[in-house]
């Protein structure tokens, strides 16, 4: 092998490679032409040649170390000039060599030596040269020029990676930004539910005692009086009541109000028809409403109002207010408030994300005023 390597570097700079290497040049080769797929491509060095089974000894490199994973290869599986190959720009592949070098010079009495890669384009340069130093001062040129390239494309490389982490940073914010406002929309959403499971069974422990009230009346049919009736009236009361109160809650209005009083009929004689007579069950619910019909309307009247006030002050009108003035005032705090005429020098002196928000108070409390002049 290394008559093979002796040949690459022969010519006008073979006295200076013998002077270099002496006689201890180590060839790196790579494994080829196995069925293996564990050691076919695998690097290493050769160690020496195996007369009794006519094959080199090549220690493999290990990922821990080199040479050190040692075979038995024929030579037609070992390939010399392959150790790493580049790509040059005429198209054609360049071998490149590692050669290790022992005993240059002693230090401390150990032997100092030094492995480095030799491309033969780089060897048959120099021997064509007119000389040496001309040889070696191209060599030279296109080495600065080829480090001055590679850090141009590392230091490109280093941009990229910063403006692809940048964007991917950005893109955390983003997602953990989504997460957040999942969550929050997720517990309100958690709340609303519990708010509504918790009305419902009230409305369902008022319907199981009614039910059960109901049960014992059918018990006593027979024995109907009208301490009976009184008793049964009592009790549609605080059941209409609690209707009604849920009902409100739920955003019931005046103009609804007839509406919801008609389905509560409905309801109850639905599921007390077999204890009274229809025009009886009329009879107690028209006395129960006639009692609260007035308290109810100005309850809900009282309710509304206090909306049309707390959105009037934020429009700053009364809520009264007449349509033309409520839709002028709109339109003049839309032009001051709205996002996209916000600027650092508004007189408002809020920052953007407080007038948007405010807007938004604006045109919600806009729509709410709006709505009275719509029915």
């Amino acid at each position: 092998m290394n008559e093979v390597i002796q040949k690459v570097i022969d010519g006008k700079s073979k006295e200076a490679h013998d002077a270099m290497y002496g006689s201890n040049i180590k060839c790196r080769v790579v494994v080829v032409g196995l069925d293996r797929k564990d050691i076919n491509g695998r690097k290493g060095s050769i160690h020496h040649w195996d007369e009794d089974k006519g094959k080199f000894c090549v220690g493999l490199d290990t990922k821990k170390s080199r040479d050190c994973d040692v075979h038995f290869f024929k030579p037609e599986n070992l390939d010399v000039v392959t150790s790493a190959q580049s790509v040059k720009k005429d198209g054609k592949l360049a071998a490149n060599f590692i050669v290790s070098i022992t005993g240059v010079t002693t230090q401390g009495g150990d032997d100092v030596g030094c492995q480095f890669s030799l491309e033969k384009s780089d060897v048959t340069k120099l021997q064509s040269a007119h000389s040496r130093s001309n040889g070696l001062q191209e060599f030279r040129e296109e080495r600065d020029a080829l480090a001055q390239r590679l850090m141009k494309e590392q230091e490109e490389q280093r941009k990229e990676e910063e403006r692809l982490e940048k964007e991917e940073e950005e893109d955390r914010k983003r997602r953990a930004e989504l997460r957040a406002k999942k969550r929050a929309e997720k517990e309100l959403k958690k709340e609303e539910q519990r708010q509504r499971r918790e009305k419902e069974f009230k409305l369902k422990q008022m319907q199981a005692q009614m039910e059960w009230e109901r049960k014992q009346a059918e018990e006593m049919r027979e024995v109907k009086t009208m301490l009976y009736k009184v008793m049964f009236t009592q009790q549609f009361a605080r059941a209409y009541q609690a209707y009604f109160h849920a009902w409100a809650d739920d955003g019931g209005s005046v103009e609804d109000f007839d509406d919801f009083k008609k389905e509560f009929k409905e309801d109850l004689s639905e599921q007390f028809e077999e204890l009274f007579e229809l025009d009886e069950l009329d009879e107690i619910l028209e006395e129960i409403f006639e009692k609260t019909d007035e308290a109810f309307k100005e309850m809900l009247l009282k309710d509304r109002l206090e909306d049309d006030k707390k959105h009037a002050e934020v429009l700053g009108v009364s809520h009264d207010v007449d349509k033309r003035t409520l839709q002028k005032t709109y339109r003049k705090l839309a032009l001051q408030y709205h996002p996209d005429k916000w600027s650092a020098n508004s007189a408002h002196g809020m920052s953007k994300k407080e007038a948007e928000e405010h807007f938004k108070s604006i045109r919600s409390s806009y729509d709410h005023l709006m709505a009275n002049f719509d029915e």
